[in-house]
């Protein structure tokens, strides 16, 4: 009778361990870390995802992100999650990219050496015009820097 809390115990630590890693093998970036309230259509980064998408017309919105990082979850959590965001990246219909490097993606990491940056997170914004300059971001954003960046690229032509 002595060893019943015992089991109890550790049956309850077992099934909380894996209720949290039973999406996400070992060693594979989760993409559970912050459920956000809301549903943006991310395309996954490929080498050459970006100038295609950047062919299409529309503002592309190229994320370096990755799990390990904080400032990614602060900017997830700031900006993603804000009604007024999101609302206008629906209305520019922005294309958007995510390029998560949490497992070091050597073809990752070249493609921010790209556009000078080496740190995560990176944020750039493309306005719809290919030959236009792309815009890039703060490391650490707010929905007003980030509307702001975005207003930039839907103006420029």
């Amino acid at each position: 009778m002595k060893l019943f809390p015992i089991i109890v115990g550790s049956l309850l630590v077992l099934a909380a361990v894996m209720w949290v890693r039973l999406d996400a093998p070992f060693g594979e970036p989760r993409s559970d870390v912050y459920v956000p309230p809301y549903r943006i259509e991310w395309r996954k980064w490929e080498p050459g995802s970006f100038e295609k998408a950047r062919l299409e017309g529309k503002i592309v919105l190229l994320r370096f992100t990755a799990d390990w990082s904080l400032a990614v979850l602060a900017n997830e959590q700031r900006v993603f999650s804000d009604q007024t965001v999101r609302d206008r990246l629906m209305e520019l219909e922005v294309i958007m990219i995510k390029a998560d490097n949490t497992m070091r993606d050597q073809a990752i990491e070249e493609e921010l050496k790209r556009f000078g940056r080496v740190a995560i997170p990176t944020n750039i914004l493309a306005p719809a015009d290919p030959e236009a300059e792309v815009i890039i971001l703060p490391e650490l954003l707010s929905p007003e820097v980030f509307l702001s960046g975005l207003e930039q690229a839907s103006a420029a032509r």
